[in-house]
């Protein structure tokens, strides 16, 4: 493999696949990035088995081929190196020659092989995707995630509830988020989040969806794109846009009977100042 790329959208690349890979773990090769060179393209790879994340870097390919290294180390070589076009180059026994100028690093590497399939990643399969609206996506996300559970023996809780209801009193379909542990409470509904008057059908049944998942979406839609496409597989939720290629597995079982605990009707409430209120 051979290939150069900008320090710039190198960066970018990694910085984006670096909050995926797994710190501890148990199969050394989840803390590497699968680095893929073919065509016009380079992707980098990433996944804990939960979440997966592969983005598209634009990069002169000279010669095909793929390999995983360390994701932090070469973040940390990429950030020190000059802003220019760096050279890679795989060499014998899984290593990997890296060069900038008159700087050149060397990192060792595992095998593509071993690096395990992201489940919706295969370009070939045809899946259905439905656009959203990322800006009302993120407002969304900011008014529910800080409520989901981080207590692991509430696994069902360890993420947040999408679904999709009919509000009868404006005869609109609605994209509602919920979250909770157990302690407190966050919804949000949303007329502005589906754009396709058959998308709300995606979400009709309900999905729990991994808070860390969620946190990376969180992350790359503040990148300022405004719309992005989400399907599901199976147990996975897919989520694209331009060059680049999200997947969470959700959280099997019931989420809470949150609305148990909801007033259906309100008789009374107070209103306050927020500032007042923080202060």
């Amino acid at each position: 493999m051979k290939f150069t790329v900008s320090k710039a959208d190198m960066l970018l690349g990694l910085q984006r696949v670096q909050n995926v890979v797994e710190r501890r773990a148990t199969m050394p090769i989840l803390s590497n990035a699968l680095l893929r060179a073919d065509n016009s393209f380079l992707s980098l790879s990433a996944t804990d088995l939960e979440v997966g994340i592969q983005s598209l870097l634009p990069a002169t390919v000279k010669e095909k081929g793929a390999i995983t290294v360390k994701a932090r180390s070469l973040l940390d070589i990429v950030r020190e190196l000059p802003d220019t076009h760096i050279s890679f180059q795989t060499k014998d026994n899984s290593r990997l020659e890296i060069t900038a100028k008159k700087s050149v690093f060397n990192i060792v590497g595992l095998p593509a092989e071993d690096f395990p399939e992201i489940p919706g990643f295969n370009s070939e399969e045809q899946i259905p995707f439905i656009r959203m609206n990322g800006k009302t996506m993120v407002k969304m996300l900011d008014k529910t995630l800080y409520a989901a559970s981080t207590d692991e023996a509430r696994y069902h809780l360890n993420g947040v509830y999408f679904e999709t209801l009919e509000d009868k009193a404006k005869a609109q379909k609605v994209f509602r988020l919920v979250a909770t542990d157990a302690h407190r409470l966050a919804l949000v509904d949303s007329f502005e989040a589906l754009f396709d008057d058959n998308s709300w059908k995606m979400f009709q049944e309900g999905i729990i969806v991994p808070r860390k998942g969620l946190n990376e979406l969180r992350r790359l839609l503040s990148e300022g794109v405004e719309d992005f496409f989400v399907s599901i597989k199976g147990k996975m939720l897919l989520v694209k846009r331009e060059g680049l290629f999200l997947s969470m597995r959700l959280i099997e079982g019931k989420y809470a009977d949150y609305r148990r605990i909801i007033p259906e009707s309100q008789s009374s409430g107070i209103k306050v100042d927020k500032e007042a209120f923080l202060a």
